[in-house]
This record gives structure tokens, C-alpha cells and sequence, in this order.
């Protein structure tokens, strides 16, 4: 039995749950965003200390049934209209707790990835940290809300720096229109103007790296599929392919250097990782610089741009519950990839 914790729209969920139907491979899928009133769960433990759990439709799972998590994506339930932000906050934190109970009746099971690995992973200080320390080369990093700390770090740089967030942040204007905030150059003139906003909350500031080209890695279980992602004919997506400017954006399968691959191996076992998306740079002297990783990164768009495996591979591991999971002798077919509308983060 396969336990997917996610919520209640997720592309990637919709055609794994699809492609686990076709192979008859029962699961139950936990939907954590799901109104509390409207959507009942329940953890029940008998006497013989065996644990089940109910979802709002009615499947029951045995907890001593379970092989495999999936910890897709998880968030707070949706908030009731009729509750002040006070008692929300109770009731997010309630519900925090039972699902990190989930983690420990179930933490000798095969996780995809563990909630504190997930947690400890998605941390930019943390993994950066374990980068350099597993002999990965990051960019020299300054995270601070000192203005004059960013201004010094600007100029030790030779005034080539980017700016980005601590994590992924979509925002709304007045239409309701969502707006992301991407890796941007900044400028003395930025840094001269925003003191008060820096000052305001912590900000990742990042030297330039010029890069030849951009890789997403994405890693599932003992398995790489690096694209290349070739944004140079690009002005838009240059600095961050995000942007997404698919006409003048070139993907295709990459090959790593079998030392490259080395240290990944050794950084995903470092974070307790079976499965992550890594974004690195090869720069123009053709060395390897490492951005960040994702541990719940999204990764069909890249199988629907190169033809790359990856649905099949995920399938294979979720099902086998193990990172060194055999491949199937007959790869699904990338069409109902292609077919998705997916978009990659």
C-alpha cells in the first residue's frame, strides 16, 4: 500500500495516481488542504497498537499496510470563514502535529522524502552548508538584512551580484493576477534604494556566476536525469529560466562528469534524500556550481521537453519502495506527459 500525502490540486499527483491505477497498485491519497469540516481524518490506534487512518472519501488505510510515502506537498487546511485568525492559528498547528505523527508511526517505512528530511533539505543555509562541506563549489553567499553588509558584500563581488528569496514566493496585484519573485541582478543604485526594505526581512544575496549554460538534476533514488537548460539566446530567462521564454530556450539531455555525479550521490545521502531537484550552472571555464535543491521539486515538464524517463522511474521506486529500485523493462510512454499541462518550478 502507497500513502501520498499531498494536496488537493497537484498535476504531479493527478498522473502518478493515473499511471498507479493502470497498474492496479492500491494506495490512499491524503489530501492536506482540505477544508477540516468538510473533510474528516482520523488516526485511530487499537489495542494492540496498529494505527489506521480514515480520509474524507471513506478509504481506510491500514497504517501496518503501508510501504511506501510519498510526501509530495503538504500545506495548512484551508481556513474556515467563520473562524477568527487567532483560533486559525490553533487549528493550523493541531493539524501540524497529526501529520508529523504520521512521520513517526510510520518512520521505518520507505519515505519520498521524510518530513524532516524535507524540512531540514528546503533550508538555503543548510544546504548550501552541506554542499561545500561534500566538496560541491557554491557562490560566494551573503544572506543578511544589514544594508551596509549587502553594500560591502556588492563591492568585494566586483558589483556582479544577484538577489533571491529564502523560498519560492508567489504574490497577487489587485486583479488577482500571481506574480513570482525570480533571481534578478541588482545594482548599486538597488541596493542604495531598497536599504529599508533590505532592512526589513533577511535577503539572499548571491555573487554572478557566468554561466555557459543552466542544469536541473533531478534525482530519483540512485538514478540521474540531468537537462541542460540553454538560456543564452534568452533576455528574459538569462538569469533565472523560470521567466520561462520557451521559444529562445533550448533542453535536452546532459551528461554529467562521473565526479559530479559523485559528490550528488554523497549530498543526497548527507540531507537523507531519495529524491530531490537540483539546479547547478557550468560556468564559461567549465566548472560546476551549485545553486540549490528542491526536495519536492517538479520534474514532469523536463520529461515533456527531452523525452527523459522520469514518470516511469518514479513509478518503479514508489511501487518497490526502495532508491535502488529496478527500472522497468518497458518505460511508460512520455505521450500523457506531453499531453499534461505542467508547469516546471
Amino acid at each position: 500500500m502507497i500513502l501520498i500525502v499531498t494536496r488537493s490540486e497537484d498535476a504531479h499527483t493527478d498522473l502518478v495516481i493515473s499511471e498507479l491505477n493502470k497498474r492496479k497498485e492500491p494506495f490512499v491519497r491524503l489530501n492536506t488542504d482540505a477544508p477540516p469540516e468538510r473533510c474528516f481524518k482520523t488516526i485511530r490506534f487499537c489495542r494492540n497498537f496498529s494505527a489506521s487512518i480514515t480520509e474524507c472519501n471513506l478509504q481506510e488505510l491500514d497504517l501496518q499496510a503501508v510501504h511506501t510515502v510519498w510526501n509530495r506537498r503538504h500545506s495548512k487546511p484551508a481556513p474556515s470563514v467563520e473562524m477568527n485568525a487567532e483560533n486559525q492559528k490553533f487549528v493550523d498547528n493541531e493539524y501540524k502535529h497529526f501529520l508529523s505523527g504520521l512521520w513517526y508511526v510510520l518512520r521505518d517505512r520507505f519515505w519520498i522524502n521524510g518530513f524532516q528530511a524535507t524540512d531540514a533539505a528546503e533550508i538555503k543555509p543548510h544546504q548550501l552548508a552541506v554542499a561545500r562541506c561534500i566538496g560541491l563549489e557554491i557562490p560566494r553567499t551573503v544572506m543578511t538584512n544589514d544594508p551596509q553588509e549587502a553594500m560591502a558584500f556588492f563591492d568585494e563581488c566586483d558589483e556582479k551580484v544577484i538577489y533571491k528569496t529564502f523560498r519560492q514566493t508567489i504574490r497577487f496585484d489587485q486583479q488577482g493576477n500571481p506574480h513570482g519573485i525570480y533571481t534578478s541582478k541588482v545594482s548599486r543604485a538597488d541596493l542604495n534604494s531598497g536599504k529599508d526594505k533590505i532592512a526589513l526581512a533577511p535577503c539572499i544575496f548571491q555573487e554572478y556566476v557566468d554561466k555557459r549554460t543552466e542544469l536541473r538534476i533531478t534525482v530519483i533514488g540512485d538514478k540521474m536525469f540531468p537537462v541542460e537548460i540553454d538560456t543564452r539566446n534568452s533576455l528574459r530567462a538569462r538569469d533565472d529560466w523560470r521567466r520561462y521564454d520557451e521559444r529562445n530556450t533550448v533542453y535536452r539531455p546532459y551528461v554529467l562528469p562521473q565526479s559530479i555525479q559523485a559528490l550528488i550521490q554523497k549530498m543526497m545521502k548527507s540531507l537523507n534524500l531519495v529524491f530531490g531537484c537540483i539546479d547547478m550552472a557550468v560556468t564559461t571555464d567549465n566548472r560546476y556550481v551549485f545553486f540549490e535543491i528542491n526536495p519536492m521539486g517538479e520534474w514532469l515538464g523536463f520529461e515533456r521537453r527531452t523525452g527523459m524517463p522520469m514518470l516511469a522511474h518514479f513509478i518503479e521506486m514508489l511501487i518497490q519502495g526502495t532508491e535502488s529500485y529496478a527500472p522497468s523493462e518497458a518505460p511508460l510512454s512520455t505521450l500523457r506527459v506531453a499531453e499534461a499541462t505542467l508547469h516546471v518550478q
